[in-house]
């Protein structure tokens, strides 16, 4: 990832604290990764907020899903309402922290 890209990356929620359970920025996530509880153990409700919280952030692009636009809008209803469409849109966005994570170790 281009250092630009990291460095806006930096304040966004990557996770949650293991002890604490509250989110965790990329950067307190660097300083100490061992606070950093994998995506893996963390709730959905965990997971649903570290994502929304990225797209709130400007982390979003409109999607074309089988010929549909998504929007940031339709995209937090639907991962809400945990639909299909958002359950994928929520691994969608745990790949993308995944990858932020892997490029900035």
């Amino acid at each position: 990832m281009r250092a630009e890209m990291l460095s806006q990356q930096q304040s966004l929620p990557v996770g949650v604290d293991r002890t604490s359970r509250e989110p965790i920025s990329l950067e307190q996530a660097l300083a100490a990764p061992e606070r950093l509880a994998p995506i893996a153990e963390m709730t959905l409700a965990e997971r649903s907020a570290m994502v929304r919280a990225r797209w709130a952030a400007g982390e979003w692009t409109d999607l074309d899903v089988c010929g549909e636009s998504v929007d940031a809008d339709r995209a937090v209803r639907e991962l809400e309402a945990r639909t299909p469409l958002g359950m994928l849109l929520l691994e969608l966005g745990e790949g993308a922290v995944e990858m932020v994570l892997e490029d900035a170790r």
